[in-house]
């Protein structure tokens, strides 16, 4: 392997290991924030619902089913714009839009996207928001 080579695969996982570190410190930081009304979606029980959540640049496209107190969900995001990395995570909104919770239900590269969860009491509807890491193209 070249020196190169080498020193490319090193930049990379720095790179790589300073977005996790970055995402697992900015992982907890909307817990307690508040949700715009028009970012919330009002959660239904007992039958499935599909539905699109859109925000400036990005889509997720999901379905749901809450049942006992368990959320089952399903999203299919996408971006218009490049990254070398995206994250997805729903929140867990009470009635006043106060992010009770967040799980993380896609990240890049990811092929299940189907996750369960149980909902944190006082949840009356979910919201969603992404972390990404920009696309610096390839040396």
């Amino acid at each position: 392997m070249s020196n190169n080579s080498l020193i490319q695969m090193t930049k990379s996982s720095l790179y790589c290991t300073f977005f996790l570190v970055f995402l697992s410190l900015f992982g907890c930081a909307s817990v307690g924030s508040i949700v715009p009304v028009e970012k919330r979606v009002a959660l239904s029980e007992a039958k499935t619902i599909q539905d699109t959540f859109k925000a400036d640049g990005w889509r997720v496209d999901y379905s749901y089913i809450v049942r006992e107190g368990t959320m089952s969900i399903t999203c299919r995001p996408s971006v218009r714009f490049k990254v070398e990395a995206f994250d997805v995570r729903l929140l867990f909104i009470d009635a006043q839009g106060t992010v009770l919770e967040q799980k993380l239900v896609y990240s890049s590269g990811q092929r299940n996207t189907e996750k369960s969860f149980d909902l944190p009491p006082g949840t009356v509807g979910i919201s969603f928001t992404y972390s990404s890491q920009p696309y610096r193209g390839h040396a």
